[in-house]
């Protein structure tokens, strides 16, 4: 399985979750 940041990456939005989650997620690693 892969990391929640390369899924998110290589998987469509509509297959891991809500645009919001993508979001979130970029944006806690963009500021972490």
């Amino acid at each position: 399985m892969l990391p929640i940041g390369s899924a998110a990456e290589v998987t469509p939005v509509s297959e891991i979750g809500p645009d919001r989650f993508t979001l979130s997620t970029i944006e806690t690693l963009m500021n972490d």
